[in-house]
Parts: structure tokens; sequence; C-alpha cells
């Protein structure tokens, strides 16, 4: 079967899936044409199941909102540091309809069209080109001190190490 992705606009051709079950149908064919409020209107147990599936809620964001921006989320962190983040697509999902919902057609004074934050988790309103930036910045600046933070723990970690390997020797 044939779907399509809304959010890669340069790609128009359609998306081929291969479907070959119950779940396949409703997660391809199905919930992609339904409101978010359709999907948790419970029908049946596999439903159900399905409508609470990261798997569902991810592809969902994407096709409504884009790509998600992720990048000032979750820093980086040390290979023995990693821990399976595992984000609840559902609630980014419904947080960022929420607050798209919101702002809808509202403009500042001056005409700029109220924006949310695009970042996950954040979905702040922003009325102005100056707020917008402001905001983003701290975002950056967030995302750069936690990394700073990270790497210092890093060079600790190595340190250490190296002074044990040393006192073996």
């Amino acid at each position: 079967m044939v779907g399509t992705n809304k959010s890669s606009e340069e790609n128009t051709q359609p998306v081929k899936r291969e479907i070959g079950s119950a779940d396949d149908v409703l997660n391809h064919l199905i919930f992609p044409f339904l409101d978010f409020k359709d999907i948790l209107q419970p029908i049946c147990t596999r439903w159900s199941i399905l409508a609470n599936s990261n798997s569902l809620w991810a592809p969902l964001y994407r096709y409504h909102f884009g790509s998600a921006y992720d990048h000032w989320s979750s820093p980086l962190s040390h290979p023995s540091d990693v821990v399976s983040v595992t984000r609840d697509w559902k609630m980014i999902f419904r947080s960022s309809f929420v607050a798209r919902y919101s702002v809808k057609g509202q403009t500042n004074d001056f005409g700029w069209p109220v924006r949310v934050c695009p970042t996950i988790g954040c979905d702040k309103e922003l009325r102005s080109s100056f707020e917008y930036d402001r905001h983003m910045l701290k975002h950056e600046e967030e995302y750069c001190s936690n990394r700073i933070k990270l790497l210092k723990k890093t060079k600790q970690r190595r340190n250490r190490m190296h002074m044990k390997r040393r006192k073996k020797k």
C-alpha cells in the first residue's frame, strides 16, 4: 500500500510501506487520517494498545509538525552514561497540538504570527521575532552549559582512570 509523507516537501513521491497485519493497516492507513482525539477513543483492545504505542505517535508527530527539534532537549552523554531515553510521543504530540492550536491565527501588533517553541517539551508561546530569538538562545545556552558540565565529568573520569592505571604499574 502507499502513504504520503507530509513532512518532506522536497520528496513528493509516495512512501511505499509493507502492509502485512491488522496493526499495519491501523498504523499506516487509518490512524494518520484521524484527529488525535478520535485515535484515543477506545474501539477495541487492539485499537487501545496501538493508540498508546510510541510507534504510532512518533510518525504522527513528524507528519503534523515536521521533524522533532530535540537538538537542545537532550545533550549527548558519555557512552558509559548512556541510558535509553524513551520519549512519550503521545504526550509530546498532545502538548504540541494543544500549544499550536491555542495560538493558531494569532498575531502581535505588527502582524508577526505567534509561534510556539519548536523544541520538544517546551511549547512556549513566542509573540515576536525578538522573543523567539531570545528564547532559542536560552535553549542553546542551557544546552552548552550542560554539555560543558558533561565534558568536565568525562575528563575527571578519565583522569581518575589514568591515575588508577599509574598506581597499578
